[in-house]
């Protein structure tokens, strides 16, 4: 979660590229956004990464699925914060949108300064002269 912040930030900085725009992206970028939900978040991990030891000192005489109930239950806000990271990290852009340079076609008079001229498949032997091939028969 925690590698996934920035780039759900730089992503959020291009969202007019985005290829689907829905209002449930646009709420996941205001959870992205807000400080004071990203600040719980990380209390919340501390809190959970201390608890650990308790968790398992208490729910080891209870029934597996008391436990595993217990930790879903902790885990959920959790998850729906990843979830709302991770819907902004993962949409698709229009790249041709945010960077045009990568998409355009060079002009020849640029191709030509730049040394990318024209390209022949004209091979030249070690007298300069144009390389044949023998025809077979």
């Amino acid at each position: 979660m925690f590698s996934l912040f920035h780039y759900a930030e730089w992503k959020a900085s291009v969202r007019s590229a985005f290829i689907l725009q829905n209002e449930n992206t646009e709420d996941a970028i205001g959870v992205l956004e807000s400080r004071a939900l990203r600040s719980a978040f990380s209390i919340y991990f501390i809190f959970l990464l201390g608890l650990i030891p308790f968790l398992v000192s208490m729910l080891r005489p209870k029934p597996l699925w008391i436990s595993i109930v217990s930790i879903l239950l902790l885990l959920t806000p959790m998850i729906w914060y990843g979830s709302q990271i991770s819907h902004v990290a993962w949409k698709f852009v229009d790249w041709e949108q945010i960077y045009p340079e990568w998409f355009s076609e060079p002009s020849p008079a640029q191709s030509v300064s730049r040394g990318d001229g024209p390209q022949t498949n004209t091979q030249q032997n070690a007298a300069g002269q144009p390389a044949t091939r023998p025809v077979s028969e």
